[in-house]
C-alpha cells in the first residue's frame, strides 16, 4: 500500500521503520522489510534515484 503524505498530513501513525531516500537502496530495504510497517520519505515526486 501506498500512501502520498504532505506538510498538512497528521503525523501521528507510528511505523517500525522509517527510509529516508528512494533510490535503489532505500527502495531495495523497504522491499525487503515488507512484514513491518515501514514509512519511506522521497523528496522527488517519483521515486527511484
Amino acid at each position: 500500500m501506498t500512501t502520498q503524505l504532505n506538510a498538512s498530513t497528521s503525523a501521528s501513525q507510528t511505523y517500525d521503520v522509517v527510509v529516508v531516500g528512494g533510490g535503489i537502496a532505500g527502495l531495495t530495504v523497504a522491499y525487503r522489510l515488507d512484514n513491518k510497517n515501514v514509512l519511506l520519505l522521497e523528496k522527488e515526486p517519483v521515486a527511484g534515484g
